[in-house]
């Protein structure tokens, strides 16, 4: 199989929106509203936090604001500070991966943003500013998600409930795997 043909490639799972019964963009941005415009996605690895902090980038853009996205990892602990300065009264920053930054670098951010209307984190241990949401995830969730990448009716010949707690969790790993599975073919 080509990759471009792949259900799993990941253009179609970036594709994917964030999804959870009890909360959606906008209930997030009437309770980030209310939080004075700060407020971090909390839980586990492959959970949705990233999912769902891009559909608030986009919504704070739709709302005529300038979304600041700064992704953290492993490689990447530390924020580019150049991006950071010159921000304004429209910039909304959204930083991904806040459990990656060192204490004297969390405070160094946190004041940088302490004029803007927005400031949204992500990360998979206690927030650092006031919970906007915790993420949780499911083998029913992996599997909406698996039907909504391929055809109707047609699942991969794998079990989807012990993937889910092979990976413990993590959808984001369970969909890669998923990947490899289709890729080598029958």
């Amino acid at each position: 199989m080509h990759a471009h043909d792949n259900p799993f490639r990941t253009k179609r799972l970036e594709a994917l929106r964030f999804r959870d019964p009890d909360v959606d963009v906008e209930s997030v941005l009437r309770r980030l509203n209310r939080q004075h415009g700060r407020g971090s996605l909390v839980g586990p690895k492959g959970s949705g936090k990233t999912t769902l902090l891009l559909e608030l980038a986009d919504a704070l853009r739709e709302r005529g604001f300038v979304p600041r996205v700064v992704r953290l990892n492993d490689a990447h602990r530390r924020p580019d500070f150049s991006l950071l300065t010159d921000m304004d009264r429209k910039t909304a920053l959204l930083l991904d991966g806040a459990e990656q930054l060192p204490l004297h670098v969390w405070w160094r951010v946190r004041w940088l943003a302490r004029n803007l209307p927005f400031f949204i984190t992500s990360s998979h241990t206690k927030p650092h500013l006031p919970l906007l949401h915790c993420h949780r995830s499911s083998p029913e969730l992996l599997r909406e998600l698996v039907c909504e990448l391929l055809e109707p009716d047609v699942l991969p010949d794998v079990d989807l409930a012990d993937l889910y707690a092979r990976y413990e969790g993590n959808i984001r790993d369970c969909l890669l795997e998923l990947y490899d599975y289709e890729a080598a073919g029958p």
